[in-house]
């Protein structure tokens, strides 16, 4: 067995979404301001914690097998759509209100140091 030599590491890469940025502050604005938009009054907070509580099961189903790899942001609007059904607030949000939640939400996460 050949001896481990650190001074090969030329990279070391880290996940730290979450980390260093806060995504539920971003999310509930986007979804209070497209109800709003929408005429709906809807708790923009608890929106987001469903939404992100879905996250992790969508890829997952991809990882056993369950489901076809597609992209992130095609899980990431199914859980939505789900979401907007689960509500009963489907038909109050068009594609393009999707997409601005699917899209948009993520340009406007939170610098978690200053939440």
């Amino acid at each position: 067995m050949q001896k481990f030599d650190s001074a090969s590491i030329r990279v070391v890469a880290c996940d730290i979404f979450a980390t260093t940025v806060e995504g539920r502050t971003g999310v509930a604005e986007q979804v209070a301001r497209i109800a709003t938009d929408h005429g709906l009054s809807q708790d923009a907070g608890a929106f987001a914690d469903a939404w992100h509580d879905r996250y992790l099961p969508s890829p997952q189903r991809v990882n056993r097998g369950e489901r076809d790899w597609v992209y992130l942001d095609t899980l990431h609007r199914e859980s939505l759509d789900e979401l907007l059904d689960h509500h009963g607030v489907t038909s109050a949000f068009d594609d393009t209100a999707r997409r601005q939640l699917v899209h948009a939400s993520f340009d406007h996460l939170a610098d978690a140091l200053n939440c």
